[in-house]
């Protein structure tokens, strides 16, 4: 259950990109803004500096859930598909995110999709304050200047108004009940002897949280969810239930739990989790677009280029939204 959970919590830009069933060559392409370029599509290139902001973004994200759940060595737990979430982001999320970054880039140039000026001149004000606003550590994490900022910010936009050409026709409105998160406290016992006196001493005004101290075989007791995060009935429950109410014994998988929920709706998670299945569909409408487009222009890419990043390093607080400059 804990993997479905946490599967769910980032919800930013890549947490749908999807691996590219493309032919990737390995080759060094020399520097940009005076970094060396780690990866092209085209004539599009990302320089190691830009590749780091994005890393920076994921480090910052998954460490803001995470540190706080499992400690500093998180990095090393295991998460999905027998990786660690070193691995994983790494693998995944940012790589995820890079390539589709190139691809649209490179869609864009095809097409003769730019940024105005007006919009180039607003990404320059955007990058000057992302700049001046990296602390001491993250600057040295990056190694980033204000130009190496600006022209990844241009990237992004280009490939967003790509993305906007090319799924204009999709449905992607998301109401507020489908991007619902609720915050959570839950009790899972084995036990539904257990289970049936913690729900007794709840209908006698216990508290829900000293009692899943005390009884509680999930080291986690607070979760964020959103619709289908959780199997059922656990997930009906969640979202049936009205702030500060509580479940009756649900059987799952052979546990029992009872689910208090804290708040019914968390507006930030919710915010970022409408964004995420928005850009699911539209993605989803842009997959077949892509793949013929990487048949023409195959990504290219320095081997191992993620490698010597110390994403994993927790020695110091990072507090980096990419995306969120954007909104």
């Amino acid at each position: 259950m804990k993997k479905r959970i946490q599967k769910c919590l980032i919800v930013f830009l890549s947490a749908v990109m999807l691996f590219t069933a493309s032919s990737c060559s390995s080759v060094i392409f020399g520097f940009s803004n005076g970094s060396p370029v780690v990866m092209s599509c085209g004539k599009e290139t990302l320089n190691e500096s830009e590749l780091r902001l994005i890393a920076l973004h994921y480090k910052s994200a998954f460490e803001h859930y995470y540190v706080n759940l499992f400690g500093d060595d998180f990095w090393e737990l295991p998460a999905e598909e027998g990786m660690t979430y070193g691995q994983y982001v790494r693998s995944y999320w940012i790589l995820s995110e890079c390539r589709a970054l190139m691809s649209l880039c490179c869609m864009a140039e095809d097409n003769r999709v730019s940024l105005t000026d007006s919009e180039i001149e607003s990404l320059e004000r955007t990058a000057e304050i992302v700049f001046r606003e990296l602390s001491e550590d993250e600057r040295a994490f990056t190694n980033a200047g204000y130009n190496d900022v600006l022209t990844l910010l241009e990237k992004i936009e280009t490939a967003s108004k790509m993305l906007d050409t090319l799924t204009e026709n999709a449905k992607i409105d998301v109401n507020d009940e489908e991007s619902r998160v609720a915050d959570i406290a839950l009790i899972r016992v084995g036990d539904p002897d257990v289970a049936s006196e913690i729900r007794a001493r709840l209908d006698l005004e216990e508290n829900f949280l000293t009692l899943a101290n005390a009884f509680s075989e999930e080291k986690q007791i607070y979760y964020s969810v959103a619709k289908g995060d959780l199997k059922e009935p656990l997930n009906s429950a969640v979202f049936s239930l009205a702030e500060g109410e509580e479940s009756d014994v649900l059987i799952c998988e052979g546990s029992y739990y009872l689910i208090r929920v804290i708040s019914s709706y968390n507006s930030i998670l919710s915010s970022r989790n409408r964004t995420s299945i928005a850009l699911l569909r539209r993605y989803n409408a842009w997959e077949e677009e892509n793949e013929a487009h990487l048949r023409q222009h195959p990504l290219r890419m320095v081997p191992k280029m993620l490698e010597n990043i110390p994403l994993t390093d927790s020695s110091y607080e990072v507090d980096f939204d990419l995306f969120g400059y954007l909104e």
